[in-house]
């Protein structure tokens, strides 16, 4: 057990740590606020339900020997998870070809 009369050490903190540590801040709330202003918010915060109530129904089928059914479900809920964080907005959009040809 520690005496009551040690002294703490203390490690302060240089100008540009706390600069730095407050820009990453703005980033954060900068991103969280154009998260917000998505027209589909509302739908993606159903994802996390629908993928839930998904992955009950794959391991009902298991239960009664449906691997088959139960992967193209597992499948299923990865692709939709992976299509709710894209954002549309974000990307444009090239040809089949791409930039070099």
């Amino acid at each position: 057990m520690p005496s009551m009369n040690a002294k703490r050490a203390y490690n302060r903190r240089s100008d540009d740590e706390r600069i730095a540590e407050l820009e990453a801040q703005i980033a954060a709330l900068r991103e969280r606020a154009a998260e917000k202003e998505r027209a589909d918010l509302p739908l993606l915060k159903e994802v996390p339900k629908l993928a839930k109530r998904l992955h009950k129904f794959a391991a009902k089928c298991h239960e009664f020997g449906r691997a088959d059914l139960a992967n193209s479900v597992i499948a299923f809920v990865a692709g939709l998870e992976r299509g709710a964080q894209y954002d549309p907005s974000t990307e444009v959009r090239r040809g089949r070809r791409g930039k070099d040809e």
